[in-house]
């Protein structure tokens, strides 16, 4: 395997992602490989609804999401093409030249020959559908022998929107969400659950929407928009088939559950700390925490997961934050996190999630 070249379509990359999958982002520019050929990211492009906050974090990482797939696998031969895909991000830097602000995001990516990934997953499926779990150990030696890593370097022209803040207002819709004209933080979510944000930081929202799962990652900013410092994630995963259905967990089956977790966690985390996930009771619910430390842009970062379901649904709330400011941000975390509710007598709170 390759290190994947740079891409020289003759369209746009804008033109370029829509055709391949029907996504038109606000953008003009290059496929942003120095600055020379930054992506622009335009706040103001026709395109953008001036109802609505303009998350332009977002943006630079849907675009670089797809380029990673054209250069991988949309624009090579098909005995060249990678499976197993993951990336994670290494480094970010803001650059100034005269008046122009640019992000430079540095990326770690990973992949596998489809020939060596297709054994990966059907090694992996028939350890699950034996139950012999133990034999996980030998296929990560396996996979690890088997991976290729390399780095890829993304810039991004956000002039348009640098220096934004995004603060979620009394009597306002951030992204279709409502907020309860009794607090400014407090938001419906997944038709009818809620969950209270901490006052302090600015907020910026960004939907989850695919084939596995849909919600919203809600991410605190303390000054700039580019460097967040907690984001708490909600989202309905009953699509998802390899999420499990936590009613139908039993203490003595927790293990199996964890480690099945921690294998399709590592596979795209820097994980550094792992402590074995248990089941809580709270209400009418039973939580699945789950707790771990990752490396991310040079910070350890301290995630909570919790996972529950409620009437044959499969919910995930996710937790994390900078370890380097845990003093200041764990004890909000969780607040934030324990507030999850479907109703008075279905909610999270008193649940114990404290690290």
């Amino acid at each position: 395997m390759q290190v994947p070249s740079r891409l020289k379509p003759i369209e746009s990359p804008r033109q370029i992602i829509f055709e391949d999958f029907k996504i038109d982002l606000p953008i003009s520019g290059g496929w942003g490989y120095d600055i020379e050929s930054a992506c622009v990211i335009d706040k103001n492009d026709p395109t953008v609804n001036k109802e609505m906050p303009f998350d332009g974090i977002s943006i630079e990482y849907i675009f670089v999401e797809k380029r990673i797939y054209e250069e991988m696998i949309i624009f090579r031969e098909s005995h060249e093409k990678y499976g197993g895909i993951r990336w994670n991000r290494e480094k970010q830097a803001l650059l100034v030249e005269g008046d122009k602000k640019y992000d430079k995001l540095i990326f770690n990516v990973e992949g596998f020959s489809k020939e060596i990934w297709n054994e990966l997953t059907s090694r992996f499926e028939a350890i699950k559908k034996s139950g012999k779990m133990e034999l996980i150990a030998e296929l990560d030696a396996y996979r690890e022998s088997k991976i290729f890593r390399f780095k890829k370097e993304f810039y991004f022209d956000i002039t348009s929107f640098y220096g934004q803040q995004v603060i979620i207002k009394k009597n306002k819709l951030i992204n279709g969400l409502k907020i309860f004209d009794s607090d400014p933080h407090e938001l419906t979510v997944l038709g009818s659950a809620t969950i209270k944000l901490f006052n302090g930081y600015a907020w910026q929202c960004e939907e989850i929407n695919d084939e596995t799962a849909v919600g919203y990652n809600f991410s605190a900013f303390e000054d700039s928009p580019t460097k967040s410092v907690a984001i708490i994630t909600v989202a309905d995963a009953t699509s998802d088939l390899e999420e499990p259905d936590i009613s139908l967990v039993e203490n003595n089956g927790v293990n199996q559950v964890d480690l099945i977790l921690k294998t399709a966690i590592q596979t795209n985390m820097d994980i550094v700390e792992w402590t074995s996930s248990k089941i809580n009771k709270i209400s009418e619910l039973n939580v699945l925490i789950t707790k771990y430390k990752a490396r991310d842009d040079g910070k350890i970062w301290q995630y909570v997961a919790l996972r529950l379901s409620n009437e044959k649904k499969k919910y995930v709330i996710i937790g994390m934050f900078d370890v380097a400011k845990s003093n200041s941000l764990a004890q909000l975390v969780f607040k934030a996190m324990q507030s999850f509710s479907f109703d008075t007598q279905n909610n999270l709170n008193g649940l114990d999630i404290s690290i």
